[in-house]
């Protein structure tokens, strides 16, 4: 009722959608208030660490750097659905779902840098995990697309 949220009918299947941009800065600033008010945040934020335990991290702004000198491959996990509605200028989509069987996609001489929906996703260091187990160099980006997009970083 508050149209924070859109919706499109396709047959028996909806569709929703961040109505716009001041919704998704109002989502960020609301995890921002969880973060610092709630109790049960240092539990979750506990669990998080241990997910990402010894998986390098860099900052949007280090990324941002790095792209600049071409040298990353930047691997966005979310579904194929929220890439198509934005990603980070120069991303490739590749689905956490669909990383194994794409793996051959990912080149083994290029160091890989994944992001997917923000700093509480576990889709990147997830996808590190397996791509480091493969043989690539990779890191993930602590933050995600919502918080690149509203730091006025290329996006596509």
């Amino acid at each position: 009722e508050a149209r924070l949220v859109e919706s499109e009918k396709d047959g028996l299947y909806v569709t929703y959608r961040i109505a716009d941009e001041s919704v998704s800065r109002f989502l960020m600033a609301l995890r921002e208030v969880a973060e610092s008010r709630l109790l049960e945040f240092d539990r979750f934020a506990e669990a998080m660490a241990a997910v990402t335990e010894g998986i390098e991290a860099l900052s949007s702004a280090e990324l941002a750097q790095l792209q600049k000198a071409g040298e990353p491959l930047v691997l966005d996990l979310r579904p194929t659905e929220e890439y198509a509605a934005g990603h980070a200028e120069e991303a490739i989509n590749i689905p956490l779902a669909e990383l194994d069987e794409r793996l051959g996609e990912v080149p083994v001489d290029k160091r890989v840098v994944a992001y997917c929906r923000g700093p509480f996703c576990v889709f990147a260091a997830t996808a590190v995990t397996r791509l480091r187990e493969a043989g690539r160099a990779a890191v993930r980006m602590e933050e995600g697309y919502p918080e690149w997009r509203e730091a006025g970083r290329p996006v596509a």
